[in-house]
């Protein structure tokens, strides 16, 4: 079956997450995957024709008990329309692989 608005709207947010990481030099590669998302909430209806961005902060990030080597990180996503207005949140839960000591 077709996905919902807020189906969509989130699988946008995540496809525009991917690009941002494939823009900045080693966090593509340094990805591990995803344990899951916290909070989804679809805010606001998008609309065809609107334009939108988001913002990413990081909430908590701590070494993996079991794998050393990965590094879990919680951030905060929030995507706004064009009249700055947020239309989605979410908080993303990753894997990353940790720096050397």
């Amino acid at each position: 079956p077709p996905c919902s608005g807020g189906g969509r709207t989130t699988a946008l947010t995540v496809k525009m997450m991917a690009a941002g990481g494939q823009r900045k030099p080693g966090v593509q590669a340094a990805s591990r995957g995803a344990l899951g998302v916290d909070e989804l909430r679809w805010l606001q209806p998008v609309r065809p024709g609107d334009t939108l961005r988001g913002t990413s902060e990081v909430l908590e990030k701590k070494a993996s008990r079991s794998r050393p080597e990965m590094g879990i990180v919680k951030t905060h996503i929030t995507l706004f329309n064009q009249r700055d207005e947020p239309v989605l949140s979410m908080k993303p839960i990753a894997m990353f692989r940790t720096r050397p000591a």
